[in-house]
């Protein structure tokens, strides 16, 4: 059910979202009642009578493993962690921390930090092909994945893209006009950057030592340390403490080689205020016009053992709807297929509809994750290979960053 702190949002990913703030660190529930009942314990105990010394060495481990139980449910569950430190909040503009309840299959729940998009400019939209694209102020990042506050739907939402417009606004469309629209429009959607993160090994560690498994392999342990075995429990201890240091050893560099496996940006012609320029793809966003000739980001690389040096495939940074021209790309990434497709302009489409209404047809591209069949012969895909292609291709940048194709393959890292 919705509140004015819970806002519904089942989009597939989510599914519904909770405004919280931290309360201050002595306020906490674990930590002021716990002050309170340690500050009890040892006025009872201390200078007191040998039955309330006595009473003492019972409560101490009782309140101990009290306090240790919260601490490590904090850890283990979301809900937990927001009742014990965080205050729900009605409005977005109050809050600091988004509880993300993730769909069914769709992962586990997060606290999410609110972020704010700190622009100055007075604007607070911006139009791509008779499309308005609103530029709000909150938003927040869920498995790569960007959600901007609607105000409004009056809940989050996941940032759209420039997909769906008239056949004639797309051809008609110059791309932007000013450099104030690029500004905008990084503001809205960023940069096409595919930034991975490697976590900090003291950060990783840290949640080993409080995965429910090694803490309970640490209960046996002192279980047995009872006994006369305990420099046997000290010896499995270090062991088992050294195994998860090694497992975030690995974890670091899985992810350190998933992100050297990106290829590194390359310059690329934009139609930007009235003239072609050479950009870097990175600095790419939707709505701009690329041009996909040129050779761009062909390079020669030197064959192994010495041999004859080969060029490298050229690879689109972005998803773009072709505009003009015909390519055959690679898409061997995407599908598995070996067998390259040939992509063909917009325009063919509205000229063999013929004159009445041909330029009208309205194009939805769909969602990133799942484009409409009939517009697959039209677009050009991130990832893939461009071959060969005729004297000029132009495109229409659709998506980018880990909102185009190639990201969907695989699950975001954690």
């Amino acid at each position: 059910r919705e509140t004015m702190s819970t806002k519904i949002v089942d989009d597939g990913l989510i599914q519904k979202t909770s405004l919280y703030k931290p309360v201050f660190w002595l306020f906490r529930l674990d930590v002021l009642p716990f002050v309170v009942l340690y500050a009890a314990f040892f006025t009872l105990t201390l200078g007191g009578n040998n039955f309330r010394t006595q009473l003492g060495l019972i409560a101490l481990p009782i309140l101990f493993s009290l306090h240790l139980f919260l601490f490590l449910m904090a850890q283990w569950s979301v809900r937990v962690r927001c009742a014990l430190g965080y205050k729900l909040v009605k409005d977005v503009d109050q809050a600091e921390i988004v509880h993300v309840a993730a769909a069914e299959n769709a992962g586990m729940d997060r606290l999410v930090k609110l972020t704010a998009n700190n622009y100055f400019s007075e604007a607070k939209s911006i139009s791509i092909m008779n499309k308005t694209f609103q530029i709000t102020r909150e938003r927040l990042d869920f498995q790569k994945v960007v959600y901007h506050f609607d105000s409004d739907k009056n809940t989050f939402a996941r940032l759209d893209y420039p997909t769906s417009a008239t056949a004639k606004n797309i051809l008609d469309w110059r791309g932007h006009a000013v450099p104030h629209d690029v500004g905008l429009s990084l503001m809205r959607w960023g940069s096409n950057e595919y930034d991975i993160p490697i976590p900090n090994f003291l950060d990783l560690y840290l949640d080993h030592l409080v995965a429910p498994f090694f803490v309970f392999q640490v209960l046996c342990l002192f279980l047995w340390s009872l006994d006369d075995y305990w420099y046997y429990s000290v010896f499995t201890l270090l062991m088992l403490m050294f195994f998860e240091g090694m497992m975030c050893k690995q974890r670091q560099a899985s992810l350190t080689m998933l992100r050297n496996m990106r290829r590194p940006p390359v310059r690329i012609n934009v139609y930007r205020a009235g003239a072609w320029v050479s950009i870097s793809s990175d600095m790419l966003v939707p709505g701009d016009l690329i041009s996909l000739t040129a050779d761009f980001g062909r390079k020669k690389v030197s064959g192994r053992s010495g041999g004859r040096s080969e060029e490298t495939d050229s690879i689109v940074p972005c998803d773009a709807l072709l505009v003009r021209g015909s390519c055959v790309v690679n898409e061997a990434m995407l599908t598995g297929e070996s067998v390259p497709q040939m992509k063909e302009t917009l325009r063919t489409r509205t000229t063999s509809a013929g004159v009445s209404g041909g330029a009208d047809d309205f194009v939805d591209l769909g969602t990133e994750s799942h484009i409409e069949a009939q517009w697959k012969r039209h677009m050009v895909f991130s990832g893939t290979s461009l071959l060969i292609h005729t004297e000029r291709v132009d495109a229409d940048v659709a998506s980018s960053s880990f909102s185009s194709t190639v990201p969907q393959l695989p699950s975001a890292p954690d």
